[in-house]
């Protein structure tokens, strides 16, 4: 059986080294000797095996492509026929239960924080000193005014809303802020005022009182949409349209005056005093921009 193999090995190359286009059969001659063809059928299914795994053998070392082997990342992707038959079929209800649990483990997850992240350095004593005078002198002007403008008392009219104090937070102590720059300041404290007083206006007219509870969460909810449009985001602003609904009754009797006096005039007073105080130091700059 070899010797009649040899016989033929010079005419019968096999159909994989003929495929190979970087191994000819002109180029490689040796490759003709060397590789085995299939026995005829005067040899037995025992040596034909014997000569495929030879052939094969060959194969690899003439340059056959190998299977490509899959990175951990790939396999976990593309999992082999094994694992896909170990998963749960999409229709049965393993499959769906676990996506419950894999979704509360990764929202549980967030609630630990960004790895590697934390709090802030603290801010500089000559920061703190400067936060300081610009918090206390635009706190007590709009305090001022309010108790002491001749007339004010007679009327409805306030110049102090519990929202000026967070606006003081962002003007003097976080000029640098996007929150802080004098287009939302000014834009959103009345733009959220002007929700504020439509909401109210809207509730008064459609809902009980015992429905206010809506009112306020629609009005901050609108204010906060409103801004983000307008880009003017003022977290002190949503403040504002809150006291529209559960102020006093003399911020209530405003209307639409409340847009005017106190948000639009008391915000316009406290970003005048921020270009004052914050551009007195040095290591300050204000504003970024203004529009």
């Amino acid at each position: 059986a070899q010797a009649f193999l040899l016989q033929n090995n010079s005419s019968c190359q096999s159909y994989r080294v003929r495929s190979c286009p970087h191994h000819r059969p002109s180029e490689a001659p040796h490759m003709a000797m060397t590789m085995p063809t299939l026995a005829t059928s005067n040899i037995d299914d025992n040596a034909n095996r014997e000569l495929v795994a030879k052939r094969d053998a060959v194969d690899v070392e003439v340059g056959a492509v190998p299977t490509p082997t899959l990175t951990p990342e790939a396999q976990s992707e593309n999992p082999t026929p094994v694992e896909k038959e170990q998963l749960p079929p999409k229709n049965s209800p393993g499959h769906w239960s676990r996506r419950p649990v894999k979704a509360l483990q990764s929202y549980l997850m967030k609630w630990k924080g960004v790895p590697g992240k934390s709090s802030p350095p603290r801010a500089s004593y000559h920061h703190i000193l400067w936060s300081f005078v610009g918090a206390f002198v635009g706190i007590c002007m709009l305090a001022f005014l309010n108790f002491n403008t001749p007339g004010i008392e007679d009327t409805d009219l306030v110049m102090m809303i519990g929202s000026f104090g967070a606006t003081a937070v962002l003007a003097y102590a976080e000029p640098a802020s996007p929150l802080s720059q004098p287009r939302n300041i000014v834009g959103g404290h009345t733009i959220s005022a002007a929700v504020g007083v439509s909401v109210r206006l809207l509730w008064e007219a459609t809902l009980t009182a015992n429905e206010k509870w809506l009112a306020c969460g629609l009005a901050v909810a609108l204010a906060i949409n409103a801004m983000q449009i307008t880009k003017t985001v003022h977290p002190p602003a949503g403040a504002t349209s809150l006291i529209a609904i559960t102020g006093s009754v003399a911020v209530r009797n405003l209307g639409y005056w409340y847009v005017l006096m106190p948000a639009g005039s008391g915000a316009l007073l406290m970003l005048t005093w921020a270009l004052v105080v914050n551009n007195m130091s040095s290591a300050r700059s204000y504003p970024v921009w203004w529009i």
